[in-house]
């Protein structure tokens, strides 16, 4: 029963950051999940863009909570080097870099993080849940707001071809 109440727009993301994690691609989940606050800023924008204060402004006001030792400029930093540079140093702050394990990689226990002195260490598989519920409590806030819902237009969707030489589906 339809009551009403839009559909996800990052429904099909989270559930991508997720499946990576389940079939052991942690690169590609995290460089996924640090680009969340990014699409959730650009949904609420009147222009429909991301910007560094809007990235700031969500992880601080829905992750930071989970992941203290992790700052919401920590946070963008980190999202700037791992996503455009492949990189996982940080730019100020107490830990010069972040090192991520994974429960399926058998390493440490599945704790979000660890302090290891100028090194945090990161589980891709919690930092992940986490922003996935962080995603849908944001959602949960806005679900009605014109901005969001209209920007949310532009979202890249995966869709079905019909066009067999362009395979299965496509994202449009």
């Amino acid at each position: 029963m339809d009551l009403g109440v839009p559909s996800h727009p990052l429904r099909p993301l989270l559930h991508e950051i997720q499946a990576a994690i389940t079939n052991g691609l942690p690169y590609l989940a995290m460089m996924q999940a640090l680009a969340v606050p990014d699409i959730c800023g650009a949904l609420m924008a009147s222009d429909g863009r991301a910007t560094r204060s809007a990235y700031l402004a969500w992880y601080g006001e829905y992750m930071w909570g989970n992941f203290i030792l992790l700052s919401p400029e920590q946070c963008y930093s980190l999202r700037c080097g791992f996503v455009h540079q492949s990189r996982s140093d940080l730019a100020g702050g107490h830990f010069k870099r972040i090192a991520f394990h994974c429960h399926f990689w058998g390493a440490m226990d599945s704790m979000p993080m660890v302090d290891m002195g100028d090194t945090l260490y990161i589980s891709v598989e919690q930092f992940c849940a986490h922003l996935n519920n962080a995603a849908h409590r944001w959602f949960a806030t806005v679900a009605f707001d014109p901005t969001v819902l209209e920007n949310a237009q532009s979202l890249l969707k995966p869709k079905r071809s019909l066009n067999a030489m362009m395979g299965s589906f496509v994202l449009s």
